[in-house]
């Protein structure tokens, strides 16, 4: 039997748009994955180490209060909310994602120079998160043109 020819024309299917997934390389997917486990085990360590806090504070903690703990935390909590939606965002195909990861990326560079400005070369850790995630964020702006679309 000889096939029939389609009601639809030939460029009907032509307007489907390419998934958002489908962009990244492996090499971000890579990225995108330890990112997020990197994240929630860090909230998982942060979590025990409050808890143990809690329970049996240290020396330091009872002279100088808990005020510092807080503050640490709350830091903390925030890098690791980052670090968790820098590489969700992207794997759930948000369309603003790469805008995000973006304005990470340059709120992590003002902080650091800002950080390393002032108190010098003490504070020439801070610059190692933003080096880690360069090579992620250079491919994510090399895709960003089709993923907006």
């Amino acid at each position: 039997m000889a096939d029939q020819p389609s009601i639809f024309g030939d460029e009907f299917n032509g307007g489907i748009p390419v998934r958002r997934r489908e962009l990244l390389s492996l090499f971000l997917k890579i990225y995108i994955w330890l990112g997020m486990s990197v994240s929630c085990l860090f909230s998982l360590l942060l979590s025990i180490t409050l808890v143990m806090l809690l329970m049996w504070p240290s020396e330091d903690v009872r002279s100088s209060g808990w005020l510092p703990v807080i503050a640490a935390s709350i830091f903390l909590m925030i890098a690791i909310i980052t670090l968790f939606l820098m590489t969700f965002l992207v794997w759930r195909e948000v369309k603003w994602a790469i805008k995000f990861n973006g304005i990470v990326a340059g709120c992590w560079l003002l902080f650091s120079a800002s950080c390393f400005a002032i108190y010098g070369l003490s504070l020439l850790l801070l610059f190692i998160p933003f080096l880690v995630f360069l090579p992620y964020w250079i491919f994510l702006f090399r895709i960003q043109r089709k993923w907006e679309q």
